[in-house]
């Protein structure tokens, strides 16, 4: 199964690998180094080793892959993260009885909800 894991929106809060894949994005072929070299223009204060681990992982994750020493975006993951989306939206668009929870869990949701509230710090 292909890792669905979703680019960062806020390039700041991201970690690498959403940034790695933000980058692709927008630009494909890269290299390790033409990634790296545009991750520490951004401002990541990151060594070239991480990104190439992060890249790895991504390839072990099947999002990212690779030719002739270069990276793009796996399209089969694009697809994933296509169907996901879609479905997602149409999820959202059109309720039903189905997607509704059960009396026992709002139930459980409103006591979860009130366990989290006791447990934040009162200002």
């Amino acid at each position: 199964m292909i890792a669905l894991i979703l680019p960062g929106i806020q390039k700041k809060q991201a970690d690498t690998r959403d940034r790695i894949v933000s980058i692709l994005t927008e630009y494909w072929p890269l290299t390790t180094k033409s990634i790296y070299a545009i991750i520490t223009r951004q401002g990541q204060d990151i060594t070239y080793q991480a990104v190439h681990k992060n890249i790895k992982q991504l390839l072990e994750q099947g999002i990212v892959v690779q030719h002739k020493r270069k990276y793009y975006l796996n399209a089969q993951w694009v697809e994933e993260i296509k169907k996901f989306v879609l479905g997602f939206e149409q999820n959202y668009a059109n309720p039903n009885k189905e997607n509704e929870l059960t009396k026992e869990e709002k139930i459980m949701q409103a006591l979860d909800k009130e366990e989290i509230t006791k447990k934040q710090p009162q200002g």
